[in-house]
């Protein structure tokens, strides 16, 4: 029979699936699978996320003069 996994397994799966530069990012705002539940580091990662987005679409802009691109 197939047990699914507790609760700390799929919080470890789920930084262990993260791409390097982004599981660092999440670990060095201090949100871990011993501390935090899975919502938490979704949560998390998500902000991380977007914020790097966001940098990249900024600093494009920056490169680009100022201008948006269509």
């Amino acid at each position: 029979m197939v047990v699914p996994p507790d609760d700390y397994m799929m919080q470890r799966r789920f930084l262990a699936a993260l791409r390097e530069p982004l599981r660092r990012k999440v670990l060095t705002q201090g949100d871990t699978a011993e501390f935090h539940t899975l919502e938490q580091l979704v949560d998390t990662a998500s902000k991380v996320e977007d914020i790097v987005c966001y940098d990249m679409g900024t600093r494009l802009i920056d490169v680009l003069g100022g201008t948006q691109v269509s």
